[in-house]
């Protein structure tokens, strides 16, 4: 009797939660803009770069959003161009955080004095956003940011994995510091500023 008592408990309970979060999930539109500082180990040799790029996502719903990016990085007489497409589906979950899951058709240009690529992809991607604390004297709360994606190139796969924290100043605009790396290779450290609508 307790054992269906307690079962019947943390169902309502797992229910609560569940509907609590769905009620509160929200996926902004928002604008980015940032720049990078980037490492690549291409053939054997250590290329620097940095560039700027363009991120943005227009809410449908609660929690579908479509996704478009932008972003060019300069290495050492190399030019790296990359534009995406996509989606994005998120969901609430207890102790303020928010899963999501994207997925982005991309285009990557590659361009030097003696080779030219140019691949198309798909990349599949998870992230977790933990909100904590207060930032500054804006009343929103620090967020920490956390990313795995695979990509399918035409010559490849590649993992990439990424941590950040997002500093909001107020209601609209925000900050944010990423560190970013794929498949042990190309390493990126970003900075940016959000508008969310």
């Amino acid at each position: 009797m307790s054992r269906k008592f307690f079962s019947s408990l943390l169902s309502v309970s797992i229910a609560t939660l569940l509907s609590i979060s769905y009620a509160q999930a929200k996926t902004p539109s928002y604008m980015s803009l940032g720049y990078q500082k980037s490492q690549w180990d291409l053939n054997g040799s250590s290329l620097d770069g940095s560039g700027w790029f363009l991120d943005g996502q227009y809410s449908l719903s609660n929690r579908l959003g479509v996704l478009g990016g932008f972003s060019r990085v300069g290495y050492d007489q190399t030019d790296v161009a990359e534009w995406q497409v996509g989606g994005r589906f998120q969901q609430n979950l207890i102790f303020r955080s928010v899963i999501g899951l994207e997925y982005r058709y991309l285009n990557l240009k590659v361009e030097s004095a003696d080779t030219e690529a140019d691949e198309f992809g798909h990349r599949a991607a998870i992230n977790l956003h933990v909100e904590f604390g207060s930032s500054g004297h804006s009343e929103r709360p620090g967020i920490l940011e956390l990313g795995a994606a695979l990509t399918s190139y035409e010559s490849d796969d590649r993992e990439l994995f990424s941590i950040g924290y997002r500093a909001y100043l107020n209601r609209g605009f925000s900050l944010a510091l990423h560190l970013q790396t794929e498949s042990d290779d190309r390493h990126w450290l970003a900075f940016s500023i959000r508008e969310e609508k």
